[in-house]
């Protein structure tokens, strides 16, 4: 009887432990609640933080094929995809992604600024994508990213930086 009491007494302490005030890395407030969750000290970061979100990322390996006219050499393909949490159109994002192996090593990044089209409230289409050419060259994007690539090891991290709305408005992320 005497553990039960333990038991119920630290479950009761933990029901009544306020909220933690912290600072994320790159200085923004946070409250950090009891169930886990957390959220913005500052509702407009709040609101800022879920209005685009990167969803992931699929790379695609295609061979040296002289028979193609259009891309005769080993390349890869990137394609990134983004969901619209808003209610407005979004007609651009830019953003720096990361192409990271398994032991979260960046092998490349980029900075890019994508004129998508995203529908309020919808995820992007995966039909544009970055391509990484075989040069021939020691040491190119390619050959560094290929054998994770192959051994579907890549992984893209992806850093929003700004959104531009269908009415010109810009949400810039820091």
């Amino acid at each position: 009887m005497k553990y039960n009491f333990y038991i119920i007494s630290i479950f009761f302490f933990s029901l009544i432990l306020p909220a933690i005030d912290a600072t994320t890395e790159d200085g923004k407030k946070v409250i950090l609640h009891n169930d886990g969750t957390w959220k913005f000290e500052n509702p407009a970061e709040n609101a800022k933080f879920n209005l685009v979100e990167f969803k992931g990322a699929r790379f695609e390996s295609h061979e040296k094929n002289y028979a193609r006219e259009e891309n005769p050499n080993a390349h890869i393909r990137a394609f990134f995809q983004f969901q619209n949490n808003s209610d407005r159109k979004i007609v651009a994002i830019r953003y720096k992604f990361s192409l990271v192996d398994p032991f979260d090593e960046v092998l490349y990044y980029s900075i890019v600024k994508d004129n998508v089209i995203i529908n309020a409230g919808e995820t992007s289409k995966m039909d544009t994508y970055y391509y990484f050419e075989d040069t021939f060259q020691k040491d190119d994007t390619y050959d560094i990213i290929i054998d994770p690539v192959l051994s579907n090891n890549l992984r893209a991290k992806v850093k929003i930086m700004m959104i531009v709305f269908e009415n010109g408005t810009k949400v810039k992320y820091n």
